[in-house]
C-alpha cells in the first residue's frame, strides 16, 4: 500500500493507491545471457507483448478493474543463480547461454 486515499466507514469503502507484483514461470520460454543483476534483465515493451502475462481481476472494485500489461508496467526476469545456462551451440562464434523459463521467474509490477 502506497497511500490510503479515503475511508468511508458507513459505506464500507476504502480507497487505496497500491503497487502490485505478480511472478510466474513459463516453461515455453528461453532467455539468453541472463545476468545476476535483475535490472539488466528488464523486458522491453515489445517483449512483454509477445509473452503470456497473467491478468488479475479486482472483482471487489466498482468497475471490476484488471491489471494491465502496458508501457507503465515493468517486467523483469530473475535468474536462478543455482542453475547454470547452457551454451546455445558450439557452432556459434559467440558464447550465448540459454536459461529455461521453467526455472527463472518473470515478475511484473
Amino acid at each position: 500500500i502506497k497511500n490510503i486515499l479515503d475511508i468511508k466507514e458507513v459505506d464500507q469503502v476504502l480507497i487505496l493507491k497500491f503497487e502490485l507484483e505478480a511472478a510466474w514461470l513459463d516453461s515455453r520460454l528461453e532467455f539468453y545471457n541472463l545476468k545476476e543483476d535483475v535490472e539488466i534483465n528488464t523486458l522491453i515493451y515489445e517483449e512483454k507483448l509477445s509473452i503470456w502475462v497473467p491478468i488479475i481481476i479486482f472483482s471487489n472494485t466498482r468497475q471490476d478493474l484488471t491489471s494491465k500489461n502496458d508501457k507503465k508496467s515493468f517486467a523483469k526476469v530473475f535468474r536462478d543463480t543455482k542453475v547454470n545456462g547452457t551454451l546455445i551451440s558450439k557452432e556459434v562464434s559467440e558464447d550465448i547461454l540459454v536459461y529455461k523459463g521453467s526455472t527463472n521467474d518473470i515478475k511484473i509490477s
